[in-house]
Formats: C-alpha cells, sequence, structure tokens
C-alpha cells in the first residue's frame, strides 16, 4: 500500500478539488472523455495526488520566498541554505533553513494559506530553532538530491520534497522533486523535472528518475487554450503533467507512446480522450 502522508487529507479538502475551468472548453467541445480503465488507475491515483501536492507545496514556497525577499532577508542573511513546506493545521508553514556552526536550524518561518501569507505568519528566530527529525531529513534530502547528478535543463531548479511510504516497493523515505523553472511567462517547462528518492534518514539516494528525455518547452499565448504534449517515458500521464496544468491554469493533453493512448489533464483530473472524434484539435 502507498502512502502520501497527511498531506493527502488536505489534498482532498482543498480548493483545488475541482477541474480548472478555461477557454480550453471550446477547444475540446464534441470531445468525448473517458473513465480510466482499471489497470492505469492506480498509476493515474498517485500522479493526481502528487501533482497537487507539488503545486500546493511550490506555491506556498514561492509566496513565502517573496516575503521574505520583500523583507530584505535574502540579501543580508548569508546564512540561508534553502527551506521545506511542511502542512501545519490549515495552513502551509514554510521553513527558511540556515547554517549556524555546521548545524542546519531554522531560521525564518513563513505561514501561507488560501494563496496569502497568514497576518502574524512570518517569524524569526535569529539564534535559530532546532529541526524535528522529520524536517532535517527532509532538509537534508532537499540538499542531497539538488547536489546529485543529474542533467539539467535550465540554470534554475525548484525543489519540492514529500515525505513517501511504499510498502509495495519496500521504500520508506522521501520524494524530492526536482523542477527545471523559467521566469518567461510565456513559456512551459515540458521537460526537465526530475523525482528522486532518498531514504528516511536524508543521506543516501536510491532510485533517480527522469520524467522526460529532453528538455521541451512549450510557448503559449493569451490565446492558448491547451497544451497537446507526447510522451514516451510511461504509460500514463506523470505529475508533473498534474503540477504543469494546475501552474498555468490550462488543459494538457498528452498521448502516451507506448500505448497510444490521449490523456486529458485539466487540473486534477485525468481522462482518456476518445480519439474517435479528436479532429478539431488537428
Amino acid at each position: 500500500m502507498r502512502s502520501f502522508d497527511i498531506l493527502f487529507v488536505f489534498l482532498v479538502l482543498c480548493v483545488v478539488g475541482s477541474p480548472i475551468i478555461t477557454e480550453a472548453n471550446e477547444a475540446s467541445e464534441g470531445i468525448r472523455l473517458l473513465e480510466v480503465p482499471e489497470k492505469y488507475q492506480q498509476d493515474v491515483e498517485e500522479a493526481t495526488v502528487m501533482g497537487t501536492l507539488i503545486y500546493l507545496k511550490d506555491t506556498a514556497a514561492w509566496i513565502a520566498t517573496d516575503e521574505i525577499i520583500e523583507r530584505k532577508i535574502v540579501e543580508k542573511d548569508q546564512r540561508l541554505r534553502g527551506w521545506i513546506t511542511e502542512l501545519n493545521g490549515e495552513s502551509w508553514e514554510v521553513i527558511f533553513v540556515g547554517e549556524i556552526d555546521k548545524t542546519f536550524v531554522g531560521l525564518y518561518s513563513v505561514k501561507v494559506k488560501n494563496g496569502h501569507v497568514e497576518r502574524d505568519g512570518f517569524k524569526a528566530y535569529p539564534e535559530g530553532v532546532q529541526l524535528s527529525d522529520q524536517q532535517m531529513g527532509m532538509f537534508k534530502a532537499r540538499q542531497l538530491a539538488a547536489s546529485s547528478d543529474f542533467r539539467p535543463c535550465t540554470p534554475n531548479y525548484n525543489t519540492v520534497v514529500i515525505p513517501y511510504v511504499d510498502s509495495v516497493e519496500e521504500f520508506k523515505g522521501f520524494i524530492v522533486y526536482l523542477l527545471a523553472s523559467t521566469t518567461d511567462p510565456e513559456s512551459v517547462q515540458i521537460g526537465g523535472h526530475y523525482r528522486v528518492k532518498v531514504s528516511l534518514s536524508g543521506d543516501k539516494i536510491t532510485e533517480v528518475k527522469p520524467f522526460s528525455n529532453s528538455c521541451l518547452v512549450s510557448k503559449k499565448t493569451k490565446r492558448t487554450a491547451a497544451l497537446v504534449v507526447s510522451h514516451i517515458l510511461s504509460e500514463t500521464p506523470e505529475e508533473t503533467h498534474v503540477f504543469l496544468s494546475l501552474q498555468h491554469e490550462m488543459p494538457i493533453y498528452v498521448t502516451t507512446i507506448a500505448n497510444d493512448l490521449a490523456w486529458s489533464v485539466d487540473g486534477n483530473e485525468i481522462k482518456i480522450m476518445d480519439q474517435g472524434n479528436m479532429s478539431n484539435l488537428q
């Protein structure tokens, strides 16, 4: 059995639970969406859950980062080394980790809820606060994955760390997502993302999985209703497709080469597309 930790409870309740509605409705009018066959349901469920978690954590992290940038902390505090994001009640807490006397400690904390920093949600710890065992494991896993031997597609990468238990593969530890990022609002970075499995102690990489073989970038405009991509590394859409659909607020139509299926990834809803009446997308 696979467990996505306590964050799964938040996922079910959060507002992102509804599929995104965009002008893609016009592009896909007349396209029948089919239920996912049983053989693919577990993979699709996992991609949906993990993709949504990536989106929620990544969004909280950049909101919190904007907060400490606005406070001039990034340019002044040379002790900063990175961040981790955890669910704290109904809020996301982004803990900015620094190094004091060769020890990682929490230096700043920013709580984010509903897309905004909470009132009195910023805290500073000038002397640093001790990280919990899980927090330390998450941060060490982040640092290890970020310094691993992967082929970067962009100068900057964002990271998302998710505690994870998989009794099927007998794995318990952390999954670190390395997300290729771009500052171009007209670009969608399809390729270049990685999933890295790290041991519970945070000091051993057990698997590195690329989500693509290329650094594909898709362009979009205000008139773009949806993106169409092909995918060769799995038979179903990946969590990065869900993440990108949520991030850019538009559907992504994914063709999986291995089984010649077409998929609609609309926010955190994945369906199979009936290829018999897709001529209006050509």
